[in-house]
C-alpha cells in the first residue's frame, strides 16, 4: 500500500525536495523567508535576496522540506530522539524537537539496485521515512522551526515511483553536490530539470552538474524522467564557499513570464 500519510502531507503543504541531501540543513535556513540581521558578514547579501524572494511573496515560501538519501539514514537519523542536537558550529545549531516515523514506502528493490554501486547500503532500510520538527538557532536569522521529512530511497526511484505516480506537486527542487559519490552513487542529476513541469516546480537551486558516462541510467529505467527541461530564468546565486563547495549555487525560476530574471534556453536533457 502506498504511503498515503506522506502524500497527504505533501499535498497540504508548500514542499521542497532535496535529493541526496545527506545531513545538509542549509536549505531550511536559505528558504526560511527570514531577513538576516544587518551584520558585516559575507553570508548576509545572498540571504537578503533570498528573504526578499521567498519572504516577500515573489516565490512560494516552503513550509515542508523533503530530504532524501540512501547512505546517511543508517548513520544520522535512526535513533534520533526529540531534544537531540544534530548540528552545531559557532554560527548555527539545529535540534530535533519532534520525530515520528511514517509508514514505509513500497519501492521496487530491483530498480533501487540498478542505481546503487555501494555495498554499504542496506536495502532493508529502503522506503523508511520520518517526519521531524527541527529548531534552528542562527546568529543571522534568530530561532525558528521547520518541518522536515527524511526519506530513505534512491532519488530517481522515489521521484518516479512515488512523486510522479501520486501526481504530487512541489514548490521547488534542490540540486547541490549531486552524485559526487559519497553514497556510492555516480548518477547525473540532469533529470531534475526535466521533471520540473510535471511536478509543478516553480524554482530550483542548482550547482554545477557533474556529468558521468552512465548519466542515461535515469531515463533508461524511467522514461518519464527524461525529455525537455522546461524554460527557466536566473535570479541570483550563492557563492561556492557558502553552500556547494563545487560551484556557485544558482537560483533558477520557471520561465513563465511571471518572474523577472535572465531567461535560459530550453534544452533536451538526454
Amino acid at each position: 500500500m502506498d504511503n498515503i500519510v506522506l502524500a497527504n502531507l505533501i499535498r497540504s503543504s508548500t514542499a521542497v525536495y532535496y535529493p541526496s541531501a545527506g545531513n545538509d540543513l542549509r536549505d531550511l535556513m536559505i528558504l526560511s523567508g527570514i531577513a538576516p540581521k544587518p551584520l558585516p558578514d559575507r553570508r548576509v547579501p545572498p540571504l537578503q535576496w533570498c528573504a526578499s524572494c521567498f519572504g516577500g511573496g515573489r516565490l512560494p515560501l516552503p513550509d515542508l522540506f523533503i530530504h532524501g538519501d540512501i547512505h546517511p539514514w543508517n548513520e544520522v537519523w535512526i535513533g534520533i530522539q526529540a531534544g537531540k542536537m544534530i548540528y552545531s558550529d559557532k554560527f548555527t545549531c539545529a535540534v530535533v524537537k519532534e520525530l515520528r516515523e511514517l509508514p514505509r514506502l513500497e519501492l521496487p528493490l530491483c530498480e533501487v539496485q540498478r542505481f546503487v554501486n555501494s555495498p554499504n547500503v542496506k536495502t532493508d532500510e529502503i522506503g523508511r521515512c520520518a517526519l521531524m520538527t527541527v529548531e534552528i538557532t542562527s546568529d543571522l536569522l534568530g530561532t525558528f522551526k521547520r518541518r522536515l521529512i527524511y526519506v530513505c530511497s534512491v532519488n530517481e526511484v522515489f521521484t518516479a515511483e512515488y512523486l510522479l505516480k501520486q501526481r504530487l506537486q512541489l514548490a521547488g527542487l534542490i540540486h547541490v553536490r549531486y552524485g559526487i559519490g559519497f553514497g556510492g552513487a555516480a548518477g547525473s542529476g540532469s533529470w531534475l530539470k526535466a521533471v520540473m513541469p510535471r511536478l509543478g516546480v516553480k524554482f530550483i537551486f542548482t550547482d554545477r552538474e557533474i556529468d558521468y558516462p552512465d548519466r542515461s541510467r535515469a531515463w533508461e529505467a524511467y522514461p518519464e524522467l527524461g525529455g525537455m527541461e522546461g524554460s527557466v530564468r536566473y535570479l541570483g546565486a550563492f557563492p561556492e564557499n557558502l553552500w556547494s563547495g563545487i560551484s556557485d549555487v544558482q537560483l533558477l525560476v520557471t520561465g513563465d513570464g511571471q518572474h523577472c530574471g535572465v531567461p535560459n534556453r530550453v534544452e533536451y536533457v538526454r
